[in-house]
């Protein structure tokens, strides 16, 4: 509340003090510069003064400076002088004062409205952007972490904590904190990382594990980058957790299947050591593969199937090294497994690639150790067998495991696997946690999960179901509600398919997924509630608009026809059609015909600017004479250029004839630049125009001049309406600030665009390039 009471006790010590400063601005123009104290000043100033009360304090501290600004000219400026007493006439005059101040208030308030409509906009974009990266993130089973090299602090996503079994908001930032969530044999690891990742500015890549408040343990993979500052200075590291339980559970399963597998080719070896001659007989009827070597890796001794398998003869096997099948790179692991075998550990499994008539191929072999009677050791032997089959489909496999699994971690759904026959259901660790299970903490079947279903959705299911199961053609793949643990409704999209039948169709066993959606429900109810919010803003911006083109026609009327007024019984008395008049007076109606001519220039400029922003300004395009649309532009600014002793040349190229544009519009976008290029020109100085063909179709217009510059920093100002880029210039050069904003509109209007070059101080002040393809026009300035 006070920040909101300040800003407004702000807003109209500005509004005030603004009066003061136009009265004294006024009084220095009218005595110092106009050196008539006794005419009626331009009062610009409170114009001004007006405008920037309504931008920086709002509607109502724009209309206190209002009618502070009508107190104080009719107190000072207007006769009788310091003095409130006021004619019929004054009062009038008053009146359009107030009127055109009314009016700036009323533009400059729907201007502050719509930038405030559009940062409200951008910001409401932003929010449903993040909202989307968590939901990516929660479905992913990932969290962000930043990891801050000045402070050594960390900052965790909502989704980080989680995988730490934290609530959100529980992290404290500390790195020991985190350090205390880290195995004790994995810190060093974790720390090492982060060490070789700020010093060494390598990619983090450690996989470590960590222990939960409930003590259970959890793998987890980190990955980061170092972040640089602007000035190439270390900032921090940031990158991504991710849970990879699954992935070890998997790696540890298959470790356990290799052991059995050792573990039943030690035994059956131990059970070929009975006898030589039984082990001779046996050995020449097997089919697998089997082979004597001694340690330097010389064959002694091998089967038929051995020499048939690789397509050899035995005097080519026997005294020769077993080196030449096995595959290159294979071949240093092969010898450094054979080192390996020793009394202590007799037996070795080696799976490795072997050449078989130019084609690679995976074998297993169980190396034993053969030993005399005395226990020494003699010879080793290999029984191998050809794995390729097994390992094509293990591979094949595992790419199918972690492709399923990838995808199900990627969407966040469950999966259920439904044994019809034996009415079993499994259903994984993601199905359960969406219901806010957890793991063996409900027992699923086909009754448990009918329970689950919201009374208002459970008769449909249960028919959508059994159609599916009378009939793999119906689709099943819908949306219901289900109970979590704690008894709240969540929606779940269920897709599912028989996928086994018996040879009478009856269904064996049906798999599907689950995915929560209510999030996902929630935003369609939003979206709905906004497309009905919007609609009725629509319905009011657009009535809006109809009531500022009805104002806008109407002020139009109002003010014109007093200043058309004005203007033309100034003409009269300057043609002295009423009687002759001194030279003081003369000047006064100078000051009266320039003044109304300057605030009619105004009302057309904001009228027009309106009627662009209002998307209601139809352009008519013609084929347009280029030379006399340059000659007729150029008579507007002849006589305020002889007035200055400023040189205007032009040069058009030659093949020039015709361009198809708005020739009304364009000339005025030309009188307005040559306008600003003779006015901010000192005397003596030079003004050209020029307009060449670039490219074929294109036409271009160039204005320059030696005029005062512009600075790099004030560019941008140029085209914002009612601005003047210096307020040091805005004092000794008149203008409205409508001119350039008016300028770019009109050519965007034909399809083009406005640039700007200037170099201060080296003469250049503008320069500006008008390209037309057809009906499409560009200015560079």
């Amino acid at each position: 509340m006070l920040p909101r009471t300040s800003y407004r006790i702000r807003a109209y010590a500005i509004a005030v003090l603004l009066v003061p400063i136009a009265i004294m601005l006024t009084y220095l123009y009218s005595y110092f510069l106009l050196q008539h104290p006794t005419d009626i000043p331009i009062f610009a100033a409170f114009y001004v003064a007006v405008c920037l009360s309504t931008w920086y304090g709002g509607r109502y501290a724009g209309l206190t400076t209002t009618v502070l600004s009508v107190i104080a000219i009719d107190y000072y400026f207007l006769p009788p002088f310091d003095n409130w007493s006021t004619s019929i006439k004054d009062g009038f005059r008053l009146g359009v004062y107030a009127g055109i101040m009314l009016l700036l208030n009323w533009l400059i308030t729907k201007l502050v409205d719509s930038r405030n409509q559009i940062k409200k906009i951008s910001q409401q974009q932003l929010l449903q952007s993040k909202d989307l990266l968590h939901q990516a993130l929660q479905a992913a089973d990932m969290g962000v972490w930043e990891y801050e090299l000045s402070t050594q602090n960390m900052i965790w996503s909502s989704e980080h904590e989680k995988l730490f079994g934290l609530e959100q908001g529980a992290f404290d930032g500390r790195y020991e904190t985190f350090e205390s969530f880290i195995h004790t044999d994995d810190r060093q690891i974790v720390k090492k990382s982060l060490q070789l990742a700020t010093n060494q500015q390598e990619i983090l890549n450690t996989r470590f594990r960590i222990v939960w408040a409930d003590g259970s343990l959890h793998w987890l993979e980190y990955r980061g980058k170092l972040i640089y500052d602007e000035k190439g200075q270390r900032l921090s590291i940031n990158g991504i957790g991710m849970n990879v339980d699954a992935r070890i559970q998997a790696k540890e399963a298959l470790q356990n299947l290799n052991l059995e597998l050792e573990d039943k080719v030690k035994q059956r070896t131990l059970a070929l050591q009975e006898t030589e001659a039984r082990y001779r007989a046996i050995v020449e009827d097997q089919t697998e593969l089997i082979v004597r070597y001694r340690p330097d890796s010389t064959v002694v001794f091998a089967n038929d199937a051995y020499c048939h398998y690789f397509g050899m003869k035995q005097e080519e096997v026997i005294s020769q090294s077993y080196a030449p099948v096995v595959f290159a790179d294979d071949l240093e692991y092969v010898n450094r497994q054979v080192q390996s075998i020793s009394a202590t550990n007799p037996i070795v499994m080696i799976t490795n690639r072997v050449v078989v008539n130019g084609e690679i191929r995976w074998t297993q072999w169980n190396n034993h150790l053969l030993v005399d009677e005395n226990g020494k050791a003699v010879e080793l032997q290999a029984v191998g067998r050809d794995i390729t089959p097994w390992k094509q489909a293990e591979e094949a496999l595992q790419i199918s495991e972690e492709r399923l699994k990838l995808a199900l971690e990627g969407s966040g759904d469950g999966l259920w696997d439904w044994d019809i026959t034996n009415s079993k259901v499994y259903v994984s660790p993601r199905w359960l946690e969406m219901l806010d299970y957890a793991e063996n903490e409900l027992s699923i079947n086909l009754s448990n999960w009918a329970n689950l279903i919201h009374p208002d959705d459970k008769s449909w299911v249960l028919d959508l179901l059994n159609d599916h199961l009378q009939n793999s053609n119906a689709r099943y793949a819908y949306d219901y509600r289900v109970q979590t643990k704690s008894g709240q409704w969540k929606w779940i999209a269920n897709f599912g398919k028989v996928v086994a039948r018996d040879k009478d169709g009856k269904p064996l066993r049906m798999v599907g997924t689950h995915k929560d959606i209510s999030d996902r429900k929630k935003a369609e109810e939003q979206l709905q509630l906004s497309s009905e919010r919007i609609s009725l803003a629509n319905a009011e911006l657009s009535r809006a608009a109809r009531l500022k083109d009805e104002f806008l026609a109407g002020m139009s009327h109002e003010l014109r026809t007093p200043l058309n007024a004005i203007l033309g019984m100034s003409e009269i008395l300057l043609e002295e059609l009423h009687g002759r008049i001194n030279s003081s007076q003369k000047q006064s109606v100078n000051l009266i015909e320039s003044s109304g001519k300057h605030l009619l220039n105004l009302i057309n400029d904001i009228l027009d600017l309106s009627k662009i922003e209002a998307g209601r300004m139809e352009l008519e395009i013609n084929s347009v004479e280029v030379q006399q649309l340059c000659k007729d532009s150029l008579s507007f600014v002849k006589e305020m250029a002889f007035k200055k002793n400023i040189q205007i040349r032009y040069d058009i190229a030659r093949g020039i004839d015709h361009v198809e544009l708005d020739e009304r519009r364009i000339r005025q976008v030309l009188i307005n630049l040559l306008s600003n290029a003779v006015k901010f020109t000192p005397e003596g100085g030079e003004v050209q125009l020029s307009v060449i063909c670039p490219e074929p179709e294109k036409i271009e217009f160039a204005i320059s001049d030696t005029g005062i510059g512009i600075a790099t920093d004030q560019m941008d100002k140029l085209f914002q309406p009612f601005m003047q880029i210096d307020s040091k210039l805005s004092r000794r050069y008149s203008g409205t600030g409508l001119g350039l904003s008016l300028v770019r509109r009109i050519v965007e209007l034909h399809g083009g665009s406005v640039t700007l070059e200037s170099e201060v101080g080296q003469g250049l002040s503008t320069g500006q390039k008008f390209n037309g393809v057809k009906e499409g026009l560009r200015i560079e300035m």
